[in-house]
């Protein structure tokens, strides 16, 4: 039989206990979770935004062009960790991109001052050549244009510069002697590769003889960028062509003429039997071979002194005696053409430094064009002191010589004045000897003449002993 008991207990009563686990359960549970927050909060803070922090600080570095600038995420896990690790290699690759660009910057500048180096050498060598030098690209425009060859030509290099080559050639062939002789640019373009090249004459004081020679340019191995001109003056080479062609046609024609009277009256000496005529005869005989050995005796001492092989032996000559005995020597020939001859010479003349026979060539040479070229009248012949000289001159009362002529007429080859019936003219060298010679013995030498009035040759050496004490005040003459 069983018994069953009901004992009523209120509700409160009955779940106080439990409640108060309950509560205490969850007031542990909400402190727990309230210091779980507030270290995340710290950790969050003491770790993700300090890594927030130096990434912003590294890139700010970075756009400041600091490219050392790192995160240092290397070790840090994560979507942080390979932000920062791509940070750092995208500064590491600036970095090294930026020494590469240095070292470029570096390399270039090396390589502009060597071509600015290799410009200054090239500048100065061209313009230090006595050749012009003018470069044209393949367009046919003017690239380079040397200042020598600006005044070779008569062009401003500075208006042709960037022009086209065959304006220049047109500028050429209007300063040009014969403007036929200058081709077109179209004729040199097609035959350039051959190397062509044309002489041209140029308008100036005296005419200048130009070569220009066209040769191409390549950059690259068989590759044609432009072409090159060359422009040389060979007046001087052209000048000796002519000198040496008029030295072949006047000797060919001075030595002919003497040769051909000594041989003409040699065979009319085997058929006259008159001894005045014979005599006459061989007066010219004479006379022809004494004008032949004077002329072979010129080209000797022009051969002479372009070897150097020249005789300067120096003394003290005393210009007095000298001057008296040339006066002896000429006075028969002048009286032959009814001329008068004297010299003036101013006494106790100090002695000049010169070799006598020399300065007897001189002499000798200035009173035979004196003769040759005075129909009458007289010559003279006077010495006298200037200063620290010795002035010698002859003085003739001839055809004269114009003005132009004064200065040439010592060149080699020059022979002024119109030639006179039966006194051959020569070779022109007289005078040129006689500047020669006077020059080397560091003196000077000069002509004055009025035209149809007479010439006078005057040299001037330097004394070598002061004058006597008692110098004439006037002048001694001696007449022959």
């Amino acid at each position: 039989d069983e018994a069953v008991i009901s004992v009523a207990v209120p509700t409160a009563a009955a779940y106080a206990a439990a409640d108060a686990q309950l509560m205490a359960g969850f007031t542990g549970l909400a402190t727990a979770l309230v210091l779980a927050l507030a270290a995340a909060w710290f950790g969050s803070d003491l770790f993700l935004f300090k890594q927030f922090r130096s990434l912003m600080a590294a890139s700010t570095r970075l756009a400041q062009g600091q490219l050392t600038a790192r995160t240092g995420f290397r070790s840090t896990r994560g979507e942080l960790g390979r932000l920062g690790r791509s940070f750092d290699d995208m500064a590491a690759a600036l970095e090294t991109r930026n020494r590469e660009r240095e070292a470029a910057e570096r390399e270039r500048g090396r390589l502009m001052d060597e071509i600015e180096r290799e410009r200054a050498t090239f500048e100065g060598i061209v313009t230090s050549m006595t050749q012009g030098v003018i470069m044209v690209d393949e367009d046919g425009q003017v690239r380079f244009f040397s200042g020598q060859a600006g005044r070779l030509l008569g062009l401003e290099p500075t208006q042709h510069l960037g022009g086209s080559v065959a304006a220049m050639l047109l500028g050429i062939r209007s300063a040009a002697v014969a403007a036929e002789t200058v081709p077109s640019w179209e004729a040199v373009r097609d035959d350039v590769v051959e190397l062509p090249s044309f002489d041209i004459s140029m308008r100036d004081v005296r005419p200048v003889d130009l070569r220009l020679d066209f040769f191409p340019i390549a950059l690259e191995e068989g590759e044609r960028s432009g072409f090159g001109i060359l422009v040389r003056d060979v007046t001087g080479d052209r000048d000796v062509s002519r000198a040496k062609d008029a030295l072949i046609s006047i000797v060919s024609h001075e030595l002919r003429t003497p040769l051909a009277s000594i041989r003409s009256f040699s065979e009319l000496l085997l058929i006259y039997d008159d001894p005045e005529v014979r005599q006459e005869f061989l007066g010219v005989i004479n006379a022809e071979s004494e004008r032949l050995s004077r002329l072979l005796t010129e080209m000797l001492d022009l051969a002479r002194i372009e070897s150097g092989n020249f005789e300067l032996n120096t003394g003290e000559v005393e210009v007095g005696p000298l001057l008296q005995e040339c006066v002896r020597i000429y006075d028969p020939l002048a009286g032959q053409g009814r001329l008068a001859l004297e010299a003036i010479v101013e006494s106790e003349l100090p002695a000049v430094a010169v070799n006598a026979d020399r300065l007897k060539q001189v002499v000798y040479n200035l009173l035979d064009n004196a003769l040759k070229f005075t129909h009458v009248g007289s010559i003279r012949l006077q010495a006298r002191q200037e200063g620290q000289e010795v002035w010698v001159s002859v003085t003739d009362t001839g055809i004269g010589i114009a003005a132009d002529d004064l200065e040439p007429i010592f060149e080699r080859f020059h022979q002024g004045g119109p030639a006179i019936s039966g006194k051959p003219r020569g070779l022109g060298l007289g005078l040129s000897l006689c500047r020669e010679i006077v020059g080397r013995y560091r003196g000077r030498i000069w002509a004055e003449s009025v035209e149809r009035r007479g010439s006078t040759f005057t040299v001037a050496l330097p004394v070598v002993a002061a004058p006597g004490a008692g110098l004439a005040e006037g002048a001694a003459s001696v007449q022959v």
